[in-house]
């Protein structure tokens, strides 16, 4: 009876195990993910790491227990340069500041949204990140998944600073994709961009992000400096914590310049 019950008990592991497979595209409801250059994986809570197999159909992928792991290829990673005109410090960007320090943790000196725009019609939005870290060495890096494969204007927004985008599509054929707004004016749309010591910026000062710097921004930034205001708010364009006669003076500058966002429509 014993030895029955052993065999019926190995012959259902067999069938077990021999149904199951590691497939890249399992979805967990509990544990985590991230990405990485070449793709994604994802974990599951409760199960220990113990071990490690190999992929399917003699792939070199190696997936540890309690691991999930796509095959690569599953995300694209856009690397971006730009600076602040309003963070700008001469060799990189500050820390965006609250009332009490740094807004943000390690090297990251705020946020930024960025948009892939159809080349064709501008107005059609094909894929916007949400806010993503933008380091003090004006370095933003994006997974973007792997269906955008065309070319795209690429447009960066910020809580106060003009809207800007890409002079030219860039291309999302590759993997790797590579941008620099910094190096000449020439890289934003229209030129719009400020030199400073042969660097450029992005434009600051569009406060209530309508597309142009002019009175509109100028009100919220005075009464916030009448009541002394401070914290992490659009009205902080050099982003120092305090809202005083540094920030009126770069938004001064620029509506007299009227500068506003020029777009590819």
């Amino acid at each position: 009876m014993k030895k029955n019950l052993s065999i019926l008990i190995i012959l259902l592991l067999c069938i077990t195990l021999h149904a199951q497979q590691i497939r890249p595209d399992v979805v967990n409801t509990v544990g985590g993910s991230a990405q990485y250059s070449g793709g994604y994986f994802a974990w599951s809570v409760g199960e220990p790491v113990i071990g490690s197999v190999n992929g399917l159909g003699g792939s070199t992928l190696n997936i540890n227990q309690g691991f999930l792991q796509t095959l690569p290829g599953l995300a694209k990673q856009l690397f971006l340069t730009l600076y602040l005109e309003g963070l700008w410090n001469g060799s990189g960007l500050n820390k965006a500041q609250n009332e009490s320090g740094d807004n943000f943790p390690g090297d990251v000196a705020d946020k930024v949204q960025l948009e892939l725009h159809n080349a064709a019609n501008y107005s059609q939005i094909a894929y916007s990140s949400g806010n993503v870290d933008l380091s003090t060495s004006g370095v933003v890096t994006l997974f973007v998944p792997s269906t955008y494969t065309g070319s795209y204007y690429l447009t960066v927004k910020h809580r106060n600073s003009v809207q800007t985008t890409s002079a030219s599509v860039v291309n999302f054929s590759g993997l790797n994709i590579n941008y620099d707004f910094t190096s000449i004016a020439a890289k934003a749309f229209g030129n719009n961009m400020k030199a400073i010591d042969g660097i450029f910026v992005i434009f600051g000062g569009d406060v209530n992000q309508d597309g142009v710097v002019d009175a509109l921004d100028m009100i919220p930034v005075d009464n916030q400096a009448a009541n002394f205001g401070t914290g992490y708010i659009p009205e902080d364009i050099n982003g120092d914590g305090s809202i005083d006669t540094l920030d009126m003076n770069m938004l001064n500058n620029n509506a007299a310049a009227f500068i506003g966002a020029v777009l590819p429509y």
